[in-house]
């Protein structure tokens, strides 16, 4: 059997782990045109919204999904030309013709035979440098997004893709108007919590909420893992008073578990409404279980 020792929980939270991406190939990028509606997709807990480039001929597939009151949404590519080969995989992406590239630890995996990169959190434009979301502030961009007309990343298969997405203005602002009625589906005012002076921050690291002690002896002969996206419902005094799973992967068993542990061990300081006031609000991350 396993040592329990040499299992990992680890919490992601806001920010994207950021590595120094693979050198860009040589030759020219692959461009892609949009070859379909984008389509939003109004579920339970996220907002979704997905461009199709050319995927059924070997292209790929952008998943944007928002979940927190900012503007940063998860990213995710799915189809042929990623690599899913290990666990992790530096990538780059950049947003627009003249936007800066930024580097990103993509989480590998895969729906049945596709393979998928989840590059984590994201935004549009570039978060302004004295307010980066980790202390709980809120993550401020500015911009324009009709100016967004494409999408690269790198390396897919050791190319650049180049995405052509079309003005971005209107597709972002369905997922804004979506996550807008979805936060109002959970019981909070969302006037409120797009106009909040500071979102729930943590109190103590995110990471030492969950502990290697804690995985499941069973899952951990077996060699499972699974990664789990989740909400908190936070009182005015920032206490955990619900929880809620929003993606389970591979192991379900692992949902209940990290609700109830990080019901009873989250530290999170509540959020502000725009006169400063404690309120009401969520708190969004996701634990991943490896078995090592």
């Amino acid at each position: 059997m396993r040592s329990a020792k040499r299992a990992a929980a680890m919490v992601s939270i806001a920010a994207a782990l950021q590595l120094v991406a693979a050198p860009l190939a040589a030759w020219a990028p692959v461009e892609l045109k949009r070859t379909d509606k984008w389509h939003l997709d109004y579920d339970e807990d996220t907002c979704t919204l997905v461009g199709d480039f050319d995927f059924a001929n070997g292209g790929v597939a952008l998943k944007f999904s928002r979940s927190t009151p900012d503007e940063s949404f998860n990213l995710v590519v799915i189809g042929k030309p990623v690599t899913a080969i290990g666990t992790q995989a530096p990538f780059r992406v950049r947003f627009g013709a003249e936007g800066l590239p930024r580097e990103r630890m993509g989480l590998l995996g895969s729906i049945g035979k596709i393979p998928v990169a989840d590059l984590g959190q994201n935004s549009l434009w570039p978060i302004l440098a004295d307010d980066k979301g980790v202390d709980g502030t809120r993550a401020v961009t500015s911009g324009n997004d009709a100016l967004i007309t494409q999408v690269e990343l790198s390396p897919l298969r050791g190319r650049t893709y180049r995405l052509l997405t079309g003005p971005m203005d209107r597709p972002m602002q369905a997922l804004r108007t979506c996550f807008f009625d979805l936060t109002q589906h959970w019981g909070y005012d969302p006037q409120i919590m797009s106009t909040l002076q500071r979102l729930p921050r943590p109190l103590s690291l995110p990471g030492t909420w969950l502990r290697p002690i804690d995985y499941p002896v069973g899952l951990l002969a077996k060699g499972k893992s699974g990664i789990i996206e989740f909400r908190l419902d936070l009182n005015e005094a920032g206490k955990v008073v619900g929880c809620h799973t929003r993606l389970v992967s591979q192991s379900p068993e692992f949902a209940d578990l990290t609700c109830k542990l990080l019901t009873t061990r989250a530290q999170i300081s509540p959020a502000l409404d725009a006169a400063g006031k404690p309120v009401r609000a969520f708190y969004v991350g996701m634990v991943r279980w490896v078995a090592g």
